[in-house]
């Protein structure tokens, strides 16, 4: 195929991760919102089951897609760390990759002892869409140069998705992220707080803006960059 020598180690892992984040984005956004079985995008505060008592907290059944859904983004995070720590070049922004899948794992652990696996699915579908997006634009970006030779239609298909993973990632982690989740993890907490007795809110909430907190950090470096 005629790649640089660097898009030939990078080729594998790239073209593995557009597959994953493809298949999982989908997956989610089916769980999420197609499936019609859930309203927690469109209503968070629907997130909380107002009928379950504090005596029966931890017998809620789990619903095999979203725990499917769970034990293969756990999957993933855990295996990202490995190959972050012993597998992958440093980069400049590799510690901060660390952290994040770090704070990832954290997150879907607390949320699945806590039972806020409803807010976890609503975090899964607001920040795989741009990976997905990134991870498919790095693979047209490897093809186009292929032989040492920048293709003009190459070039301007890879800024179009850049461009669109741009406004998807300012939209969906930026905004939505805002507007749906921290709304049902703050406000709609809030309001629900004299019949809603929540297990280790503070810990998964913190973990929540913390993970804001590095997106922004990382939106305001893409910027400078």
């Amino acid at each position: 195929l005629q790649f640089k020598p660097e898009d030939v180690e990078k080729s594998p892992e790239g073209i593995f991760r557009a597959l994953y984040y493809c298949f999982i984005t989908a997956y989610g956004a089916y769980i999420s919102y197609f499936s019609g079985r859930y309203n927690y995008i469109q209503q968070p505060c629907e997130v909380f089951n107002l009928s379950v008592t504090y005596e029966n907290y931890f017998e809620q059944e789990i619903p095999a897609d979203i725990l499917s859904l769970y034990w293969i983004q756990f999957s993933y995070y855990l295996s990202g760390v490995y190959m972050e720590l012993y597998m992958d070049k440093r980069r400049n922004d590799s510690t901060m990759m660390l952290i994040h899948h770090f704070v990832t794992l954290l997150l879907m652990y607390f949320s699945y002892m806590g039972r806020y696996l409803k807010h976890g699915c609503i975090i899964f579908f607001l920040n795989d869409i741009s990976d997905a997006i990134l991870e498919t634009g790095k693979i047209f970006l490897y093809f186009n140069n292929r032989g040492g030779v920048i293709r003009k239609k190459g070039e301007l298909a890879c800024s179009a998705v850049f461009f669109f993973f741009t406004i998807t990632w300012f939209h969906f982690r930026l905004y939505l992220f805002c507007v749906r989740l921290l709304h049902s993890s703050n406000w709609c907490a809030y309001i629900y707080r004299k019949i809603w007795r929540p297990r280790l809110y503070l810990l998964f909430n913190s973990l929540l803006w913390a993970l804001y907190i590095m997106q922004i950090v990382w939106s305001y470096v893409s910027w400078e960059y």
